[in-house]
């Protein structure tokens, strides 16, 4: 095994595979189960159950480690899919162990030169887009003046909203709306000045030192801040913060929301009420990250944002056939973005062409990663529906002096 210590510490888990092939063809949820393996030849090997035995070939020194693994490892989602459909899920921890040895497969060196480039940005620029970081808070520039820009970034503050990098950087009108939503509640909040990756990109890609060394970056910067509510629309911060901070950092003391559990309590607590009626049918897909991923915390976040859009539409989510638990992923997790951009391509088609298929106008979502996807999916189908965050439908809908939208 040599220094491949990762992988490991998961021996025992490994075993208790006993290859009934759920991660396929499940029964219960009564579909497939793997987004690539359907979107690619359909070998067994992009199973979940595939991706074990290969791992376990490995820990009995019957496989190598070796580029044509690494491309197989980093195929994958991570959408947590084959674990909620396992029926040995008690004892296998699906979504840690790819990572553990996709950290194996980095620290080997066999990773493809734009992860690498990947890292060296985050390290360099604090963000994986090699985007300059004096350009991370420009979209909060554009909303105040610079008096209230000091104010924001210098403590105390009770909420401090993380934006995140794919917020900040490609999507900064779900930063706005949630800049407006807390700004119509009168909230206390404030935001990172020179925030930094959550460290979600380095853990996917297996480079666990630099995820660390984010990691205490962020606690530290946090504490100073002041916070005592952590909030979040990326799904992909939320869940690195919830999941794997305690294993990096240890416990964390401040409270962590995501924006739909915060806007559903606003709403709750009767702070938020619409003042504009949006005439829209909509669809909501489920992101991976703040769904399955928290399932074994009964943590899940399904019903806060159809119960929101529920109160500011005055009707309904029309569902996809695939929701909730069962929801199909969008593709983009896992950094496929970088590691297999046609297969998630593919996945992310074939979730749009579902939400074309029950008749609604818009896509809502709770997740940057999940808008783009979509976004970009719509725009190779040319389908006729939008995509929304969420925090832009209530800020349509319920924030005061709502902006012009990028």
């Amino acid at each position: 095994m040599g220094n491949r210590m990762f992988i490991e510490k998961f021996k025992q888990s490994i075993y208790t595979c006993f290859r009934c092939e759920h991660c396929r063809d499940s029964i219960s949820a009564g579909h497939k189960v793997c987004p690539v393996r359907e979107n690619t030849s359909g070998f067994e090997t992009y199973t979940a159950k595939g991706k074990i035995m290969l791992i376990r070939g490995v820990i009995e020194n019957l496989i190598p480690l070796s580029d044509d693994l690494a491309e197989v490892f980093y195929a994958c989602t991570l959408c947590g899919n084959c674990w909620d459909k396992c029926y040995s899920k008690k004892f296998i921890d699906h979504i840690t162990l790819f990572k553990a040895f996709r950290a194996d497969l980095y620290q080997s060196n066999l990773v493809k030169p734009e992860l690498r480039t990947l890292t060296d940005s985050i390290r360099k620029n604090g963000n994986p887009y090699f985007e300059s970081p004096q350009l991370r808070n420009k979209w909060v520039e554009d909303l105040i003046d610079e008096q209230s820009y000091k104010k924001i970034h210098s403590p105390p503050h009770q909420i401090i909203y993380f934006a995140g990098c794919t917020t900040s950087y490609k999507r900064p009108e779900i930063a706005k709306s949630v800049f407006n939503i807390l700004t119509t509640t009168n909230s206390d909040f404030g935001i990172l000045k020179g925030e930094p990756c959550c460290g979600y990109p380095a853990m996917v890609v297996g480079d666990k030192k630099l995820a660390e060394e984010l990691a205490q970056k962020n606690v530290e910067s946090l504490e100073k801040m002041g916070a005592k509510t952590v909030v979040f629309s990326c799904a992909a911060c939320y869940r690195t913060f919830k999941l794997d901070y305690e294993e990096l950092v240890g416990k964390l003391n401040f409270e962590l929301l995501h924006i739909s559990e915060l806007i559903h309590k606003l709403i709750s607590e009767r702070r938020l009420r619409k003042n504009k009626k949006i005439e829209m049918n909509v669809t909501y897909h489920d992101p991976c990250q703040i769904g399955r991923h928290l399932a074994h915390l009964k943590a899940e976040i399904y019903d806060q944002p159809r119960e929101v859009l529920r109160q500011i539409l005055n009707r309904p989510v029309v569902e996809m056939p695939r929701n909730k638990k069962n929801a199909w992923c969008c593709g983009a997790g896992g950094i496929m973005n970088l590691t297999s951009k046609e297969i998630m391509m593919s996945i992310a088609n074939e979730r749009v062409r579902e939400a074309e298929g029950v008749g609604v106008d818009a896509i809502v979502t709770s997740c940057p990663h999940c808008k783009q996807a979509l976004l970009d999916a719509i725009t190779t189908t040319r389908l006729p529906l939008k995509v929304y965050d969420l925090s832009e439908i209530v800020a349509m809908s319920s924030a005061k002096d709502y902006f012009k939208r990028e």
